[in-house]
């Protein structure tokens, strides 16, 4: 049961990280200013960075308590 949830979880966040991607591909060929998608890049490169860091914790946790 745990597992499973482990692997819905991974889902997610890969399916979170694809949108965030698609994203950052639409500001990137978007023809805005060059700062401002610099900065978005940075935004989403850092929340692709915290869901990979908590799926680590979340894992650890499963593997302390299993």
């Amino acid at each position: 049961e745990m597992y499973k949830k482990v692997n819905e979880t991974f889902e997610e966040l890969n399916h979170r990280r694809n949108l965030l991607e698609d994203i950052f591909k639409c500001l990137s060929t978007n023809r805005g200013g060059h700062q401002k998608s610099k900065s978005q890049k940075f935004q989403v490169l850092t929340a692709i960075e915290e869901m990979e860091k908590w799926a680590l914790v979340f894992i650890g946790c499963n593997k302390r308590e299993g």
